[in-house]
């Protein structure tokens, strides 16, 4: 799959998702949001030292202009990532982390935190297995937002897809088709309510 179809995909999928921001003076919570940050700068972190130890060069990558996300950009962007590192795991040492399962309703600040977590268990697998011992340290960061954390997940997106060995396939197609098929279905409901 070419680069630009990448783009056109994931730009039908935030279309097909997108709903008014979320993040309102009600629901941001800015500690919950600065913590997710500092965990995905921990992930950057062990994605770099796996990156180095199997000899792949950091790819470069061009920021597209993103703003106001919603938490169901962020978590969906951080259940790929966390599939695309399983899918990684699997590749590397022929094991996967049990899936998380979609959820039914709307996804907020300790949903995404779970994913990145779960992300950062499988890279430490990963790692363990490969007896990598050296370890990555968390970065302080303050005043974050949403659409910080969501150029982080995609920028480490592309660091996991750089490590694959196979990008896409044809499963990953089908996969996406029917957490879009479910995810439709549940909001489709969730407005008959």
């Amino acid at each position: 799959m070419n680069f630009k179809a990448k783009y056109l995909i994931l730009g039908l999928i935030l279309t097909v998702f997108s709903v008014p921001n979320a993040y309102s003076s009600s629901t941001f919570d800015q500690g919950k949001i600065n913590r997710n940050y500092q965990k995905l700068s921990l992930l950057q972190n062990e994605i770099k030292i796996l990156r180095e130890y199997l000899g792949i060069s950091q790819m470069s990558f061009s920021e597209f202009p993103v703003s106001n996300v919603s938490p169901r950009e962020v978590y969906f962007l951080a259940l790929t990532l966390f599939k695309k590192t399983n899918k990684l795991s699997f590749e590397q040492i022929l094991r996967r982390t049990p899936s998380t399962k979609l959820l039914s309703s709307v996804p907020d600040e300790d949903d995404i935190f779970q994913l990145i977590q779960d992300t950062l268990k499988t890279i430490s697998n990963i790692k363990n297995s490969l007896k990598i011992e050296e370890s990555a340290t968390q970065d302080d960061y303050m005043n974050k937002t949403p659409t910080d954390i969501f150029k982080r997940l995609i920028f480490l997106s592309h660091e996991i897809n750089s490590m694959l060995d196979y990008k896409t396939t044809p499963t990953d197609v089908y996969q996406k088709v029917d957490d879009a098929i479910f995810l439709t279905k549940n909001i489709l409901q969730k407005k008959r309510e």
